[in-house]
């Protein structure tokens, strides 16, 4: 089994995990809480996105980092509509201060629907755009992804609240009563993930194609970052590149105009 590490921004959220795993404190003095059992570990990082960033750097100093393992972050976050209390899996993660964005790759079938996420540094309650909206996961994927690959880093969210009213009226106790209710379909999740690190097919699925389409369309280097990107989100949208007709595209410039209708998703 490959290593499972949880990022949590609060003791409520992270109480469920804790019953589910059978995770204990880990003695000694650290500069986060943090839990183990086994090959399974979490750390509860508290608020925004840089003591996520930094708790997720800790993690994997602490943990050894013997293999690249599944790395998680679960919380709430809020939305202008979406039913208070569902889950999304994000798809795409944008840092609201800096654009910078990243595109998990979802190999397996999420047992929920997909969502964008934004990163803000504050505390949202005018959600104006239909993003999902939290202040830790920039700060995760920019360090997770120092760590792992893409397609074992991922982000669940449940809507906590959509105004300001409902955003003062949330508890620890109703944060953890949503984190409780998910527990299944997290653990199915990680069961697709863990057999996922077992083939060994997520690694090298992208890969391989993107090694094929650089040797075919003659990219530089600068070219093979660029489409690795767009590559990752189609993954993370589900337009299947892997299966996508590459070999009805007559020439480079046409492979270049191709992808570049990506980044218009």
């Amino acid at each position: 089994m490959s290593p499972l590490y949880f990022v949590i921004a609060l003791p409520a959220e992270a109480r469920p995990l804790l019953r589910a795993y059978q995770l204990k404190q880990v003695a000694g003095n650290h500069p986060f809480p943090l839990y183990q059992r086994d090959q399974i570990w979490l750390i509860v990082s508290g608020i925004g996105k840089t003591l996520a960033a930094a708790a997720t750097a800790y993690l994997g100093a602490i943990a050894g980092m013997r293999e690249a393992g599944i790395w998680l972050n679960i919380g709430i976050a809020g939305h202008s509509h979406l039913p208070i209390g569902s889950a999304y899996l994000a798809h795409s993660i944008e840092e609201f201060t800096t654009g910078n964005r990243w595109f998990p790759q979802c190999l397996c079938k999420a047992p929920w629907p997909s969502h964008p996420l934004l990163t803000n540094d504050t505390i949202e309650t005018n959600y104006t755009s239909e993003s999902l909206f939290d202040m830790e996961a920039a700060g995760f994927f920019r360090m997770a992804s120092k760590l792992s690959t893409l397609e074992f880093i991922h982000s669940i969210k449940i809507v906590s609240d959509s105004n300001i009213a409902e955003a003062q009226a949330l508890t620890p106790a109703l944060a953890e009563q949503w984190i409780g209710n998910q527990i299944g379909a997290i653990k199915q999740f990680i069961e697709q993930l863990q057999a996922l690190t077992i083939s060994g097919e997520a690694t090298h699925t992208l890969q391989t194609l993107l090694e094929q389409l650089s040797e075919r369309f003659h990219l530089s280097v600068t070219e093979q970052h660029q489409t690795k990107i767009r590559l990752q989100k189609m993954q993370a949208l589900q337009l299947e590149p892997l299966t996508y007709p590459w070999g009805n595209i007559a020439d480079r410039k046409l492979f270049k105009l191709q992808l570049a209708k990506v980044d218009l998703l």
